[in-house]
């Protein structure tokens, strides 16, 4: 189990490494200049099929009926699974993204969208937000899987990860003026970013007690999560929604954020799944979290 607020992630599931060669293209195009291209690409390294590979990638490019909007997204995932003995394997595996957003939409007052405006309706296409924001992650890690015999195993994680998140001016609408043409607006600078370590290992054993089947886990989980934001807020330009000028420099600042984070975590886990009967199952579980 991944931690993250509010509760948690309970796994990640990705593609994997195919014993019997496998390729996929895909080209997707459609309205405001939409175009897509995907690839999934598996099959054994070497000859014994002991080292299997899987390669999926996807780049994304568009724009939106909003002006001047556009976002672009490139996914790259590679898996490379290897047979080290009969009862062992390794898995090692990655991912990277890069998100783009040019304009996106923040939204329109309610007072020309879905009410009436004595100056009329706000065009659906006006957009108030002048800024971009750029998201890059990456995760990277390996899993370890060892079976002692039919009845215990053994695996070991480990997984790094590292989110950015780059935005500026960011044009936030605050207030629609009496005139309900004229809105207020912030403008905020950002930069967030998180590095996540996390160590997994886990026994797993199933053994019977007369009639009584249990499946016993036990756990350790060790993590860091380390997060430093900067953020830089000012008065934004207000913009007339009807007629607006882009491009108007922000005012003075109102608000400066300089901070770093680091949550160290540690935790045991001991957990017997009893199976009384077919339709009766008993799940009894401790965790400890330092």
């Amino acid at each position: 189990m991944a931690r993250s607020p509010p509760g948690g992630t309970v796994n990640f599931v990705t593609k994997q490494p195919l014993s019997d060669p496998y390729y996929f293209i895909e080209e997707t195009a459609g309205n405001f200049n939409f175009y897509r291209g995907e690839i999934d690409l598996s099959g054994p390294v070497d000859e014994s099929g002991r080292v299997l590979y899987r390669l999926n990638a996807s780049y994304r490019d568009q724009e939106f009926f909003t002006d001047f909007s556009e976002t672009r997204n490139l996914v790259v995932a590679p898996v490379i699974s290897i047979e080290l003995g009969e009862n062992t394997n390794l898995t090692v595996e990655g991912a990277y993204k890069s998100l783009y957003q040019d304009d996106y939409n923040l939204g329109l007052p309610a007072t020309g969208t879905i009410f009436s405006n004595p100056n009329g309706d706000i065009p659906r296409d006006r957009i108030t937000n002048e800024g971009e924001l750029g998201v890059s992650a990456t995760r990277i890690g390996y899993r370890l899987e060892h079976r002692f015999n039919e009845n215990w195993s053994f695996n070991n994680t480990f997984r790094y990860g590292y989110v950015n998140y780059d935005g500026g001016g960011i044009n936030i609408g605050t207030e629609l003026l009496p005139d309900n043409r004229t809105l207020l607006r912030t403008f905020n600078d950002l930069q967030d970013q998180y590095y996540d370590y996390r160590f997994v290992t886990n026994i797993l054993g199933r053994f019977s007690t007369g009639s009584i089947d249990h499946q016993l886990l036990f756990g350790v989980d060790l993590g860091r999560l380390d997060n430093s934001l900067s953020f830089t807020g000012k008065s934004g330009a207000p913009i007339d929604l009807f007629d607006p000028i882009y491009g108007q420099p922000p005012g003075e600042i109102t608000s400066e954020i300089d901070s770093n984070t680091v949550t160290d975590e540690l935790g045991f886990l001991v957990q017997d799944q009893i199976r009384i009967t077919d339709n009766l199952n008993l799940l009894l579980q401790r965790f400890s979290l330092m």
